[in-house]
């Protein structure tokens, strides 16, 4: 720290008293050693006013300069959102400062200040997705659940590119859903290898494992088989579990066994669906038909389940699931029963489940009354439904790392997704703060 006033116009190297005293003898002394008081300080106030002078020549000086470099944000970002080139910096640059000319002359020098250049544009990206993701793992200190979606796919250079999407939702029912991480998988993408980069994800946003409400991953209409062999070895990895002192109790646990059976029956359908939709030399009106006849079962199996009918759900069938499962809210555990009682209870609250969103609904619940169907309500709003967003990203990234751009490096491609899938606005003010000098490089 270096003193800086009045007396100081020129700083002091040490904030010492030595060197201060030092400084007043040899610079000043002479000047104001035979003033009176009054004349020290009239002395004082016109040396502070002259340097107030000074500091506000300064800040109005340096306002034109720190507009500059957000402009130069706002239209990196645009530059980004738009999946756009970096080095068309320089070509808007060229445009404006053309149109300057034309339209306000004297404002010219302005527009050709903005730093532009294909390589600030670039140093302006990735700052902008770096503050997008201190904002997300701002907010992600705040959520009560969590879930995630998965996918990979590769780009045109046949890097493996794992998205990881989240969704999180927070006590006061908002939701957040952005991109937590593209992660560039160089080597093997097996089940290990993609388990470790999502614990990675999930460590470096600060999540705890135990707030997951979801994992929604592609693939699981060919996973069909699979589950119905976990089914049918439900019993032996039980034992071979608990053998090993590992345990897992929902393997004991009738709701979920009912949950497990239900899953491998209507995943089978989904599966068999599948394959049909994939038949060679189809007619779209074959598709259509077949997917309208799906939806018929799909509402067959509904109503019958609701009478407690199981012919067309065999695996469920095994369970023999009790009534509590299939019938009515009013055979719900105890602890949701009583807030049930509660819901149905207030025509208030009634009149509003009709009126508003859900989310909206359950987030005027209060904790003390309803805590239980607060939470209930929490996982499910959070899960995502399908890896759609996946599917949309990745062709952002084909986009972007095309056969024309394929020098993109993987960081770079990250930081383009982020800020093109993100609803989060960036805080520019806080990046033209955070540059340490306003240089300008063009």
């Amino acid at each position: 720290m270096r003193p800086f006033g009045p007396f100081y116009p020129a700083r002091v190297a040490v904030l010492k008293e030595y060197n201060v005293s030092r400084h007043y003898v040899t610079k000043h002394e002479e000047k104001y050693k035979n003033l009176s008081d009054l004349e020290r300080a009239k002395a004082s106030e016109a040396l502070l006013a002259k340097l107030h002078t000074q500091q506000t020549l300064f800040t109005k000086l340096n306002a034109p300069r720190a507009a500059a470099v957000k402009t130069s944000f706002l239209i990196s970002h645009k530059i980004a959102r738009n999946s756009k080139p970096f080095a068309d910096g320089e070509f808007v640059k060229e445009c404006m400062v053309d149109s300057a000319a034309l339209i306000c002359p004297e404002k010219k020098g302005a527009f050709e200040n903005i730093p532009l250049s294909r390589r600030t544009v670039t140093r302006r990206v990735e700052d902008i997705a770096g503050n997008l993701e201190l904002q997300l793992k701002n907010r992600a200190d705040d959520f009560d659940y969590f879930s995630l979606a998965l996918d990979e796919s590769c780009d045109v250079r046949d890097t493996a590119q794992l998205l990881v999407f989240l969704r999180g939702i927070t006590a006061d029912f908002t939701i957040t859903e952005e991109l937590a991480a593209m992660q560039s998988m160089k080597g093997t993408t097996t089940g290990s290898d993609l388990l470790n980069e999502v614990n990675a994800c999930v460590d470096k946003l600060g999540l705890k494992w135990d707030k997951l409400a979801g994992v929604t991953t592609d693939g699981w209409l060919s996973l069909g088989k699979v589950l119905k062999c976990f089914w049918d070895l439900r019993e032996e990895i039980r034992e071979f579990c608990m053998k090993k002192g590992n345990p897992i109790p929902q393997l004991s646990d009738a709701d979920w066994l009912s949950d497990l059976g239900f899953a491998v029956d209507v995943t089978a359908q989904m599966n068999e669906l599948n394959v049909k939709l994939q038949s060679k030399g189809l007619f779209v009106y074959e598709m259509y038909s077949a997917v309208k006849a799906f939806m018929r079962k799909l509402e067959f199996l509904s109503s019958q389940m609701r009478e407690n009918i199981l012919t067309h759900m065999p695996t469920l069938k095994e369970v023999n699931p009790s009534a509590e499962h299939l019938k009515s809210v009013n055979d719900a555990p105890s602890d949701v029963q009583m807030e049930l009682i509660d819901l149905q209870s207030d025509t208030l609250l009634a009149e509003k489940f009709r009126s508003v969103p859900l989310n909206e609904f359950y987030s005027s619940l209060k904790e003390e009354n309803f805590p239980h169907m607060r939470r209930h309500a929490q996982k499910i709003l959070v899960l995502f439904g399908s890896t759609y967003v996946c599917e949309q990203t990745f062709s952002v990234m084909k986009f972007n790392k095309s056969r024309y751009r394929s020098s993109m490096t993987d960081d770079h491609l990250s930081a383009v997704l982020r800020i093109v899938t993100s609803d989060i606005e960036p805080d520019f003010n806080a990046l033209v703060q955070a540059q340490e000098r306003l240089g300008f490089s063009h």
